[in-house]
């Protein structure tokens, strides 16, 4: 949880910016026109995805030096995304850097190695796309 006031805005402000890119992934891969709306979505996710570079500069985590629920938020939806489009992540490697720190956190990197980490299906059976 943010521990300041400054912290709790920038909390604010992310979860609503991921929800917006969640929402839109979700839509497309939910839509029986996924193929049609799949090209719009990358575009869109690219963009999105340069803004959180852009606004992680300086920072570790998305509320500074805190890591918070929105940091989980933020590497599953890095994480669906890599499987959706590898490339995606590509313009942006500052993101992989960050996916790659969050890995190693103790206990995040045990789960990551475990059997019971699943990967894959990111959706549910109904979605058109579902790896």
């Amino acid at each position: 949880m943010p521990k300041t006031e400054a912290e709790t805005v920038a909390v604010d402000m992310c979860e609503g910016a991921l929800t917006d890119l969640r929402n839109a992934f979700s839509t497309t891969c939910y839509s029986p026109k996924y193929l049609e709306l799949r090209e719009g979505f990358l575009k869109t996710a690219a963009t999105w995805l340069m803004r959180f570079s852009n606004y992680l500069k300086g920072r570790q985590w998305l509320a500074g030096n805190n890591l918070t629920f929105v940091d989980f938020t933020l590497y599953e939806l890095l994480d669906v995304l890599r499987i959706f489009e590898a490339s995606l992540l590509e313009p942006v490697p500052d993101l992989k850097a960050y996916m790659t720190e969050f890995e190693a956190l103790p206990g995040v990197k045990e789960y990551l190695e475990s059997e019971q980490c699943m990967k894959t299906p990111c959706h549910s059976p109904y979605a058109t796309w579902n790896n």
